[in-house]
This record gives structure tokens, sequence and C-alpha cells, in this order.
């Protein structure tokens, strides 16, 4: 029982420091945004936002290769409750 409780404790943390990364982030991009508020928006320009968001969020599918077949997207896995 002990276990399960430190397991469920470690599962939170994870995921509490995953959430932080991610508003760290997005706060980031938010004053990278702020400094080209003057540039129009191009097709061109949309784009390269969009691929660098995708490079960026690819490294987090990567540190959990065991639930993926390597093909496709994917979505969070929520474990299941014992």
């Amino acid at each position: 029982m002990k276990w399960q409780c430190q397991n469920a404790e470690d599962l939170a943390v994870t995921q509490m420091m995953r959430i932080h990364t991610l508003e760290a982030r997005a706060r980031t991009d938010t004053v990278e945004d702020a400094d080209r508020t003057n540039e129009a928006m191009t097709p061109e320009s949309i784009q390269a936002i969009i691929d660098r968001a995708i490079q960026r969020n690819s490294t987090y599918t990567k540190d959990d290769a065991s639930q993926s077949s390597g093909e496709g997207l994917r979505r969070p896995v929520q474990p299941a409750r014992v």
C-alpha cells in the first residue's frame, strides 16, 4: 500500500514538473512574440512558427518511447486506476 502512495506522489511530481516546463515555454513564447509585434504575419512566418512549435514539442514525445509505436501523433496516456 505504501508503494502505491509513493508511485502516485512520483506521478504527481512528474506531471507538475511537465506543466511547469510547458508554462515556462508559453511565457517565453509570449515574450518572444511581444518583441515582434510590428512584423506582418505572412503565410511564411506563420509556417515558421508552426514548424518551431512542432520541432520543440517533438522532444517531449521522445522521452517516453515505451508508449509509442513510432507512428503518428501521440496523446498523453493516463495511468489506469488501481
